[in-house]
């Protein structure tokens, strides 16, 4: 059995620890016209603990919904993820759904904050950039055809190289990759960005292929990397081209309009801007505000206040700007997890009825205690 919350539909017994209206309407920069979107947290039956079952979240197109499962919203926050993490800082006056279990958490909001956060806004922002950047070339100079494998030097009835194979090589180089780093003088810093991009990500990323590098890093012969760099070189001119097909044919007609009347997509930038503004909030101050002090500026963009090059201009080198936030976050480098851990036991054992869930976190910790000397 189950029911039904703001469309989404839950396993009967379920906790609903939190809910709250997201997006725009959190932010301050909602119009008339503006979707409602609403967010949450849950804690299943314990059915879901103990059994077979599982559920991580449970959602709905229309109203925008989104119920997170307690586990994986706290892992998330945990990863600094922007989407998640900004809830953790909606006021109380905000809250359309509010527990007992929801301000434990809410009042230890601290634990999840962490320099990860350089990484994960910057990574949000850089990919609305890209989506801004794309969407501005096939409205300019839209692709007319799609690609044809003899472009390339290919056989156009077969494959030199399967997707598998394809798919083996990048994870073999990411291997390498993986090994290498291990040795290298910036070791811990590469493994805080490799925590939130990994070698597998960077590799499928690579265009075009350096085969200088590529050889310099793993064994690999001539006639092997040439094939690897044509075959590779398709399958991502094709990718483009089917991406272009799905943006033309699923555009809203809205979004359209704004294409076509400033030469990029204004809602995507506000979004680009936002982020950059959140990222550096929490990174220098610790905290989030809501509704935004900036709204205006937000809306301002979505309206079309900047032309592509000065919005270009206004956002700079995303990078080098989160590079220097994360020098001067006074924020720890990562999330207190074990803190985060007890308090999700605590949190769980109080829904599901366990008459003393702080002995429970003792037993817990203990248990962890001896397997870590084990180790």
């Amino acid at each position: 059995m189950s029911f039904f919350l703001d469309g989404a539909q839950l396993p009967d017994g379920t906790k609903v620890l939190f809910s709250c209206l997201s997006g725009s309407h959190m932010y301050g920069t909602s119009t008339p016209e503006s979707d409602v979107d609403v967010r949450g947290v849950f804690i299943p039956p314990r059915e879901y603990f103990l059994g077979f079952q599982t559920i991580e979240q449970a959602s709905c197109k229309d109203p925008d919904t989104v119920y997170y499962e307690i586990r994986k919203f706290m892992r998330l926050a945990l990863d600094c993820n922007p989407n998640i993490v900004e809830h953790l800082f909606v006021p109380e006056n905000q809250w359309r759904i509010s527990s007992a279990e929801w301000n434990i958490i809410f009042e230890n909001r601290e634990l999840f904050i962490s320099k990860k956060a350089r990484w994960t806004f910057s990574g949000y922002a850089t990919s609305q950039l890209h989506r801004i950047r794309s969407h501005r070339k096939w409205l300019l100079d839209p692709p007319t055809a799609p690609p044809s494998r003899v472009d390339f030097g290919l056989p156009e009835d077969r494959s030199l190289m399967s997707k598998d194979k394809l798919g083996a090589f990048n994870a073999l180089l990411a291997h390498y990759l993986t090994e290498i780093h291990r040795f290298h003088p910036l070791k811990e810093q590469i493994e805080e960005i490799m925590e939130n991009k990994d070698y597998m990500a960077v590799v499928q990323k690579l265009t075009p292929v350096d085969a200088g590098i590529v050889k310099a890093i793993m064994p690999i012969s001539d006639d092997l990397l040439e094939v690897y760099q044509r075959e590779q070189g398709y399958a991502r001119a094709k990718k483009y081209w089917d991406d272009f097909l799905r943006w033309q044919k699923g555009r809203n007609p809205a979004r359209a309009k704004l294409e076509a009347a400033f030469g990029y997509d204004t809602k995507h930038a506000s979004h680009l801007v936002r982020l950059l503004r959140e990222g550096e909030e929490l990174l220098l101050k610790g905290v989030l505000v809501f509704p935004l002090s900036y709204a205006d500026e937000i809306l301002g963009i979505r309206r079309g206040a900047f032309t592509y090059d000065g919005l270009m201009e206004h956002i700079g080198d995303i990078d080098s700007h989160f590079d220097a936030l994360y020098k001067a976050s006074p924020l720890p480098k990562g999330p207190n997890r074990e803190r985060a851990d007890e308090i999700c036991v605590d949190v769980v054992s109080r829904s599901l009825g366990i008459t003393a869930p702080s002995d429970i976190v003792k037993v817990y910790k203990k248990v962890k205690e001896v397997l870590k000397d084990q180790e």
